[in-house]
């Protein structure tokens, strides 16, 4: 399932990044609803389908779980009970609450989807409550939330960010203003499975930063 010219021009999540210039890492992310929703919906995308994914965007996965992957896909179907257990290890069901944000309907075709029909569904998505329709996982409003860089994710507070600033302890930093569009969505995904530094790896790495995004050095 290669993505399409319009799925990678999908609109962008805006978030706010604080690096150290010193160690030229990130030592969090300052955002809205939109990216820890993102990031939360990354839960309930079969790890086939992530695999998959990442796989036919050439974004190999190292480490036993992407070989596994490919033993799979290898095997002759006469070693399977039938051709749709093999597709299903492929191309596993995912409901379609998985799909509320643009991005992560990347992560399927339209035949992997399996529709909920209560409203009541406990998934984050597009659903009834109340009379208006909820889309998500965490609430809408003013709340910001602080994501480290290991994807912890935090509520925005005053004496959060006093207290993370001191036991960080460092002088020269600058702060990013970035947008994830498609690809770094992909990079997020790949290394959230193997990585401490996510937000450094996607966003420093060893590459510059892209011409739109925002650099503000205190």
């Amino acid at each position: 399932m290669e993505l399409s010219t319009a799925a990678k021009e999908a609109e962008g999540i805006s978030l706010q990044l604080l690096v150290d210039n010193h160690s030229n890492r990130v030592l969090y992310a300052e955002t809205g609803k939109a990216f820890v929703d993102l990031l939360f919906g990354f839960l309930q995308i079969p790890l086939g389908s992530i695999v998959g994914i990442l796989q036919e965007n050439h974004m190999n996965v190292s480490g036993s779980f992407g070989r596994l992957f490919g033993s799979v896909k290898e095997l002759e179907p006469t070693y399977f009970q039938s051709q749709t257990v093999k597709e299903s290890l492929l191309k596993p069901e995912v409901a379609s609450a998985s799909l509320a944000y643009p991005l992560l309907q990347n992560f399927v075709s339209p035949k992997q989807l399996k529709y909920e029909t209560s409203t009541s569904s406990c998934f984050g998505s597009k659903r009834a409550e109340a009379g208006k329709e909820v889309i998500g996982f965490v609430k809408e409003g003013e709340t910001k939330f602080i994501v480290m860089d290991d994807l912890r994710v935090f509520p925005l507070s005053s004496i959060f960010l006093v207290d993370l600033l001191n036991k960080f302890n460092v002088n020269d930093i600058s702060f990013w203003e970035v947008k994830i569009n498609l690809e770094e969505c992909l990079e997020l995904v790949k290394a959230s499975m193997k990585s401490d530094a996510v937000l450094t790896d996607v966003f420093i790495g060893n590459k510059s930063p892209r011409k739109e995004t925002k650099i503000i050095t205190i």
